[in-house]
């Protein structure tokens, strides 16, 4: 399976559900992360594949690990929230091999709360291609340096009428890069 764009081409993806994943994985993970110190930066934390091949896996200190040289396109998307009165910024990038990797930070402000019980949402979403090594590993780092009130957050399935399922604060595919 995957996306078929308009010249004819078509893309491997990862998504929940069966897929045949030659070269990639897809994380969801629930945690929940309060980034309480402006002035630290965070790794955000990764579970397990939910799919998987034999070219990526996971590590117990929320690494990425890919044992085939190629090209790879990570998507995140991050759920933050923040219980600040002011508007907060917030930045995510990736590490290579424990190294900042080179144009892979984003910004986003996350809205200020509108009262104490509507707080400021973001979802934060990114595609990066890079290069990887065999043994190469890849992390995700998040700061706000102007708010010690954003967390990366999970909401919970609703069991109402509604049924809205769970939301992982944390989405992770990777797919090769035809």
């Amino acid at each position: 399976r995957g996306l078929t764009f308009p010249d004819g081409t078509t893309q491997n993806t990862a998504f929940s559900g069966s897929a045949n994943l030659s070269y990639g994985g897809a994380i969801y993970y629930g945690a929940n992360v309060a980034l309480a110190n402006s002035s630290q930066t965070y790794i955000v934390p990764i579970g397990s594949l939910s799919q998987s091949s034999p070219d990526v896996n996971i590590d117990g200190n929320n690494s990425i690990i890919f044992s085939k040289s190629k090209v790879y396109i990570l998507n995140y998307s991050l759920q933050f929230e923040s219980t600040d009165q002011f508007q907060a910024d917030l930045y995510v990038w990736l590490l290579m091999n424990g190294q900042n990797m080179v144009e892979s930070s984003s910004a986003f402000t996350i809205a200020a709360r509108k009262n104490p019980q509507i707080t400021g949402k973001l979802v934060a979403a990114t595609p990066i291609m890079f290069s990887a090594n065999n043994g190469d590993t890849v992390q995700i780092k998040v700061a706000s340096p102007t708010s010690n009130s954003v967390s990366l957050v999970t909401y919970p399935a609703a069991n109402n009428a509604l049924q809205i399922p769970r939301n992982p604060g944390t989405i992770i595919t990777i797919t090769e890069a035809n």
